[in-house]
């Protein structure tokens, strides 16, 4: 699902305004929201020994970096009703600039857990409402994780808003089905190619976020996505964030420091 919404976005000429940002509006959005972060302690990436060195390096940046910085945990599930999870990312993004970095986060099941890996992805993990459980949550601030808020966000909402890419209203957007798992089952969320389809993803995303200010609204995010997320933001706050955002001017730019050896290059080339 990830590598197919990089390819739609890819072939999807521009002067549409494809819609899918909207996604990306909710996630950019709570990005630089929240409170200081103290703290950002170790965890731990696919790759080889260097991408380990790399991101400890990262890391330990960080740590060192004023306190205007704030987080957000976005966790990536197929389906929100009965999520089993397939990725974890901290976005650390600091007051000083538009920029957020996007950190992988390996997570396995936690080891005093006797179910098997699905099983405690969707009951241990998750609770009824989709929404991280004590478990999940300790297991990651434990690691030394902090971040302000949360957001869960399943791919039948992110396939919807891309089906939606160029559609002339909210009328015309075909409904999320509830009971459409995604297609990127990630077994290992150790397995560097799940991560790389998602950061592809996030990146192209990302690349597109300065449309958000031109057409969007908060409303209109919170209605498609009804069902289909999960966040411990407050959304009384969301219509005053996002006006003063475009009031700003919203420009936004993402790195992916610790999996630098990834090349966005075989989605480029696919159009040539």
């Amino acid at each position: 699902m990830w590598k197919a919404i990089v390819s739609f976005l890819k072939w999807k000429p521009m002067s549409t305004l494809p819609l899918v940002v909207l996604a990306t509006g909710l996630i950019l959005l709570l990005i630089p929201l929240g409170f200081v972060v103290y703290q950002l302690g170790h965890q731990v990436i696919p790759g080889s020994a260097s991408n380990t060195s790399s991101m400890n390096q990262e890391l330990q940046q960080t740590q060192n970096a004023n306190l205007g910085q704030h987080n957000l945990l976005l966790v990536l599930v197929d389906r929100l009703d009965q999520p089993n999870l397939e990725g974890v990312w901290l976005v650390v993004n600091g007051n000083l600039n538009n920029g957020s970095k996007f950190l992988p986060v390996e997570f396995a099941a936690p080891a005093n857990t006797n179910e098997s890996a699905e099983d405690s992805s969707s009951s241990n993990l998750f609770t009824i409402d989709g929404s991280p459980t004590a478990i999940f949550v300790n297991d990651l601030i434990d690691r030394g994780l902090w971040w302000d808020y949360y957001l869960v966000i399943d791919q039948s909402g992110l396939g919807a808003l891309t089906g939606w890419s160029g559609r002339s209203s909210s009328q015309d957007f075909p409904s999320p089905s509830s009971g459409t798992e995604g297609d990127l089952n990630t077994d290992n969320l150790a397995d560097p190619q799940g991560f790389y389809q998602q950061a592809a993803s996030l990146k192209t995303l990302c690349e597109r976020s300065e449309l958000i200010n031109q057409t969007l609204d908060p409303g209109t995010i919170l209605s498609l996505l009804e069902g289909h997320f999960r966040t411990d933001y407050d959304l009384s706050r969301l219509t005053e964030e996002w006006y003063s955002f475009r009031h700003r001017g919203f420009a936004w730019y993402c790195e992916f420091p610790t999996i630098k050896e990834i090349s966005f290059l075989e989605f480029d080339n696919s159009s040539e």
